[in-house]
C-alpha cells in the first residue's frame, strides 16, 4: 500500500509500525512512543466522527497550507450561519492560527524522520479544527490554546538557529513529544465530551481544560530558551558533554514511566482542580448570594423608583437567613457528574438544545408594564423559593414582550453569576409518530431541564438516591415513562444549587387535553420545590428556587394550578404596543443604580 493509500484510508504512516521499524533513532525514543499513540488515537477518532466532520485529505501527506485552507473553510461556514455573530471570538483566534504555524515545520526539520512528524502533526490539527467547526465554545477554547502554543514555539525557532545540537534537539523532542500529548489529550477529550452529549453546553470550556499542558510545553520551551541563553556564553567541550549527558538522562527517566500510570496522574490532577474551583464558587454563591440578588434587581429596575417599597426589597435580601451548602441528605452512593451526563447523553435526541438559549439576543432597553417589573422585584427579593407566572397577550406576528422578558431576565442572572437554567418551548412542525405535537412538547421540555440540573451538579458527590444507568434507560421519550421522568425530575431538584433560577417561557403552546395529565404532575413537582419546605423531612428550606412562567396569552393548565399571588395578567390594550417604546405606565426592565 503506497504512502498515500494509507493516508486517504483514515490511518498514519505512524500508525502500522514502519516508524518504529526503519525510523527509531536512540535520542527520539520519547517523541516515536507519542508519534505513535497519537496516530493510533488519530485513527480511532476519525473513525467516530460524522462523515460530515471528517477532513477530507489529498493523496499525500498533510502540509502547512492544508491547515490555511481548512481555516478560510470554517470562515465561510461560520458567515452563512444564522448565529454567525456568536462564532466571533472562534473566527478572530482561527485566523490569529496561522500566522505562526510555519514555526512547527522549521523546528522539525533538525530531527530525524522530520516529513513524518511534520505530516501527524498537521494532518491531527487539521481533524481538530473540522471536528470543532459546529462547536462555539470547543472552537473558540481549541483556536485559543492552538494560538498559544505557536506564540511559545515561535521563539523557539531563533534559540535553535543560535545554538544547533544534540541538547537543542533534545528539547526540541521533549516539546514536541508534549505537543502530541495535547493533541492525543484534544481528542480523547472530544470523545469523551461526545459520548455524554454534552459538546454544545455552555459550561464546556475546552481551554480550562488543557490549560495545565499548555503551562508545561510554556515551561519546557522557557527552559530551551535558558539553555542557549547559558551556552552562548560559555561553550565549551565540557559543558556541551555534561548538557547531553544530562538530556540523555532525561530521556531515559521520561521512558520509565508506564503509559497508564501517567494518563491516571493527569487525570487525577484534572479533577482536583475541577473539585477546587467548583468548591470555590460554591463558596463565593454562599458568601455572596445576597450581593448577587442585590444585582439582579437593579437589573430589573429596581433602581427605577426610589421610593419606600425598593429599600424594603433590599432590606429584606441582606438580612435573610443564611443558607448552609453541606445539608443534602443521608450519604450513601458515590457518584460523578461526569458518569452521570453519560448516562443521560440520549436525553438529548428529545430536544433541541437550541432552545435553552434565548431566540435572539436580549434587548438592553426594554420598556415593560410597571405591574410586571413589580411582580418581578417582589419575586426576586423573596427569601424564599416563589413560582411566578407572567402571561402578556396572545400571539402575533412579532416576537411576545413575555419572551423578551424571559430572554432577558435569563440574560441577567447569568451576568450575575446566579445559577440559572432555561427553554423555550416551541410545537414541532410536523406531528411526531404515537404522540401529539403537544405531548413531544412537555417531553422536550422535561428532559432539557432534566440534562441542565445535570451540568450544575458536583464533579463527584455521594446520596443515597440512584443516579444509575438503568434508571435512564427508561427515559426513552415515550409517555410510558412520564412517571419515572418525574421521579428523576424530582431527585435531581433536590440536588440543585443553593440558588436556581428557572426560566420556562412559551409554556401556553403545551396546553391541550392530551398533556392535561402530564402538565399538572410536572407543575405538581415544580410546586413541591417552591413550597419552602424540605421535599424529605418537611424542615424549612436552606435553599432558594425561582421559577418564571411567562407566556403569551393565558395557560389554562397555568391559571387553574397557580394561586392569584402568583400569576401576573397583563391587559391586552396595554401591552399592544411597540415593545420598549416610552410610555406612560411603562419602565426600563434594566436600569444602572444612579
Amino acid at each position: 500500500m503506497s504512502e498515500a493509500r494509507k493516508w486517504r484510508s483514515g490511518g498514519s504512516i505512524l500508525s502500522l509500525g514502519q516508524f518504529q521499524v526503519k525510523y527509531r533513532n536512540p535520542e527520539c525514543g520519547q517523541l516515536d512512543t507519542e508519534g505513535n499513540e497519537l496516530s493510533r488515537t488519530w485513527a480511532r477518532f476519525r473513525d467516530i466522527l460524522p462523515v460530515e466532520d471528517r477532513v477530507q485529505f489529498a493523496q499525500r501527506p498533510a502540509q502547512l497550507d492544508d491547515v490555511f485552507k481548512l481555516v478560510q473553510e470554517a470562515d465561510k461556514i461560520w458567515r452563512t450561519r444564522k448565529d454567525a455573530g456568536k462564532f466571533g471570538k472562534a473566527k478572530a483566534t482561527f485566523r490569529k492560527i496561522c500566522m505562526n504555524l510555519g514555526a512547527h515545520h522549521e523546528m522539525l526539520t533538525v530531527l530525524p524522520s522530520s516529513s513524518q512528524y511534520v505530516s501527524i502533526f498537521y494532518g491531527t490539527l487539521q481533524t481538530l479544527i473540522k471536528a470543532s467547526v459546529n462547536y462555539e465554545k470547543i472552537a473558540e477554547g481549541l483556536s485559543r490554546a492552538v494560538c498559544d502554543i505557536n506564540d511559545i514555539v515561535a521563539p523557539c525557532v531563533s534559540w535553535k538557529s543560535l545554538y544547533p545540537g544534540k541538547v537543542m534537539e533534545a528539547f526540541i523532542e521533549r516539546l514536541y513529544a508534549n505537543i502530541f500529548i495535547f493533541l492525543r489529550d484534544a481528542m480523547l477529550w472530544y470523545q469523551r465530551k461526545s459520548r455524554a452529549r454534552s459538546l454544545l453546553s455552555f459550561k464546556e470550556d475546552f481551554y480550562d481544560d488543557f490549560e495545565t499542558k499548555i503551562s508545561e510545553i510554556r515551561a519546557i520551551a522557557a527552559s530551551m530558551s535558558q539553555r542557549a541563553s547559558v551556552s552562548l556564553g560559555a561553550e565549551v567541550r565540557y559543558s556541551r558533554l555534561q548538557s547531553e549527558k544530562l538530556a540523555t538522562d532525561l530521556k531515559f527517566e521520561l521512558e520509565g514511566f508506564q503509559r497508564e500510570i501517567a494518563e491516571s496522574r493527569r487525570r487525577e490532577i484534572q479533577l482536583t482542580r475541577e473539585r477546587a474551583e467548583e468548591a470555590k464558587e460554591r463558596q463565593l454563591l454562599k458568601l455572596e448570594g445576597s450581593a448577587r440578588f442585590q444585582d439582579l434587581l437593579k437589573l430589573v429596575g429596581v433602581s427605577c423608583r426610589r421610593g419606600r417599597k425598593s429599600k424594603e426589597l433590599m432590606v429584606r435580601l441582606k438580612t435573610s437567613t443564611s443558607f448552609d451548602i453541606c445539608s443534602l441528605m443521608k450519604l450513601s452512593k458515590h457518584h460523578t457528574k461526569e458518569n452521570i451526563q453519560l448516562f443521560s447523553n440520549h436525553l438529548e435526541n428529545h430536544f433541541d438544545r437550541r432552545q435553552i438559549l434565548p431566540p435572539f439576543e436580549p434587548l438592553g432597553n426594554l420598556s415593560v408594564e410597571l405591574q410586571i417589573v413589580s411582580s418581578l422585584q417582589e419575586w426576586t427579593a423573596a427569601a424564599d423559593s416563589r413560582l411566578l407566572c407572567v402571561a402578556g397577550p396572545g400571539q402575533s406576528s412579532n416576537t411576545p414582550v413575555t419572551t423578551s422578558i424571559a430572554a432577558n431576565y435569563t440574560s441577567f442572572a447569568k451576568s450575575c453569576k446566579i445559577p440559572v437554567i432555561s427553554f423555550f418551548c416551541e410545537l414541532a412542525a410536523k406531528k411526531p409518530p404515537q404522540k401529539t405535537r403537544e405531548e413531544a412538547g412537555i417531553i422536550s421540555l422535561a428532559y432539557a431541564i432534566i440534562r441542565q440540573l445535570i451540568e450544575l451538579l458536583p464533579v463527584d458527590f455521594v446520596s443515597e438516591i440512584d443516579f444509575g444507568p438503568e434508571r435512564y434507560k427508561i427515559l426513552d421519550g415515550t409517555l410510558n415513562s412520564w412517571t419515572e421522568t418525574m421521579k428523576v425530575l424530582n431527585d435531581l431538584l433536590d440536588l440543585k444549587p443553593l440558588y436556581l433560577f428557572c426560566v420556562i417561557d412559551g409554556f401556553q403552546w403545551l396546553d391541550d387535553s392530551s398533556t392535561e395529565k402530564l402538565l399538572d404532575s410536572l407543575l405538581d413537582v415544580l410546586h413541591e420545590h417552591t413550597s419552602g419546605r424540605d421535599t424529605e423531612n418537611s424542615k424549612p428550606s436552606t435553599q432558594r428556587l425561582k421559577i418564571l412562567f411567562t407566556t403569551a396569552g393565558k395557560s389554562r393548565c397555568l391559571l387553574n394550578k397557580l394561586s392569584n399571588g402568583e400569576l401576573v395578567i397583563v391587559d391586552q390594550r396595554r401591552v399592544a404596543q411597540r415593545p420598549g417604546s416610552g410610555t406612560p405606565g411603562r419602565v426600563p426592565l434594566r436600569r444602572a443604580l444612579e
